[in-house]
């Protein structure tokens, strides 16, 4: 039986959220079950133990004013034998992008930008 898992990370430099990554993770092989379940490797560190290049498809990439920011998301799929995932990223201020490390100057308080999905 397939063994699904919702998992979301917070990628942080400083006090500054980079991204929120909410991923659904679908395993259907033995091994991709114990790395990710019992080993509790990350992802992309389960990517790397099989030796693989998951196939990567882009569903949807969108952006939005959110508490006067800029916000981007992309949503994708990776998937080789074994394991499947589909990621949400969200990084909450386009800025950072623009601004690089000045970005990370500014107090930018934690914010609840994913709604019901935190």
């Amino acid at each position: 039986n397939p063994i699904q898992q919702e998992r979301q990370v917070h990628l942080k430099c400083g006090n500054q959220i980079l991204c929120v990554a909410t991923s659904s993770v679908t395993v259907t092989s033995p091994e991709c079950e114990r790395l990710l379940l019992d080993e509790k490797f990350a992802l992309g560190q389960i990517f790397r133990h099989l030796r693989t290049y998951p196939e990567f498809t882009l569903l949807d990439v969108g952006a939005q004013a959110v508490n006067g920011k800029r916000e981007l998301r992309r949503t994708y799929q990776l998937e080789t034998e074994g394991i499947k995932c589909r990621i949400l990223e969200v990084f909450p201020d386009r800025d950072m992008f623009d601004l690089g490390e000045a970005w990370l100057g500014q107090d930018v308080p934690e914010k609840s930008f994913l709604g019901s999905r935190q």
